[in-house]
């Protein structure tokens, strides 16, 4: 199943967020503000476990109120990037459980079906607040 909706998926911290924002959905996210790639040294190089975390920009589609979301995507095993310049938009995002895929350590897509082509294969999804912005 695939949705841009945060109440039809299974996300670590998804309950925290919808108590606050509980309008919350993945196509009200705009602008990407910090992107981290990270790599874990102490594991077999055959075998790179690497973890993405980002901020996002959400604002609420009825009063306009904009808040940061982290989002941490674990044991990365595939990302796909746009050309960035100064900004970095995604328009469509949508999570899908593709555990019935059968890709070794991946159970999620992440993935903007609008036109920027950002795409992450994963293990895990964390979801958080990081700070109000208005």
């Amino acid at each position: 199943m695939r949705s841009h909706s945060l109440r039809e998926l299974s996300i670590e911290g998804g309950e925290s967020i919808l108590e606050k924002l509980p309008r919350f959905d993945f196509y009200d996210i705009k602008r990407v503000t910090r992107f981290t790639w990270s790599r874990d040294p102490s594991v077999d190089p055959q075998k790179p476990i690497s973890d993405l975390d980002m901020a996002v920009e959400y604002t609420d589609p009825v009063d306009q109120s904009l808040t940061s979301i982290r989002l941490r995507c674990s044991c990365v095993r595939l990302l796909r990037l746009p050309e960035l310049g100064g900004d970095f938009f995604v328009n469509e995002i949508e999570i899908e459980d593709i555990s019935h895929d059968q890709i070794e350590d991946v159970r999620y897509r992440v993935k903007d079906f609008g036109e920027s082509g950002f795409e992450i294969l994963c293990k895990a999804i964390e979801i958080s607040f990081n700070k109000s912005l208005t």
